[in-house]
């Protein structure tokens, strides 16, 4: 995971791909 480098937008991405 790198929600600290992306920032939010990284880690809303993340939050997609887990739902999916």
């Amino acid at each position: 995971g790198n929600r600290l480098r992306g920032g939010p937008q990284m880690i809303r991405l993340s939050l997609d791909g887990k739902r999916m």
